[in-house]
């Protein structure tokens, strides 16, 4: 009885550590995809007051105007 505890102990650890590496590659995948495909540094202009950005933003920060799609 003994031995089949440690059994089932080491085949638990067996199976959490391959879920941790699974998760590991995706995450590496998925920082991989993004260096592959960089942000954009497009220049975003507001529509009301002109006001400039590298960033895209929902919400003017200059006069709080919210921009159309």
């Amino acid at each position: 009885m003994i031995t089949m505890g440690v059994v089932a102990k080491g085949d638990s650890w067996k199976q959490r550590k391959r879920i941790a590496t699974m998760s590991m590659k995706d995450r590496m995948e998925g920082k991989a995809a993004e260096e592959r495909t960089p942000p954009t540094r497009d220049e975003v202009k507001c529509q009301k007051c002109g006001f400039k950005a590298r960033y895209q933003f929902i919400r003017c920060p200059e006069c709080n105007e919210l921009q159309k799609a």
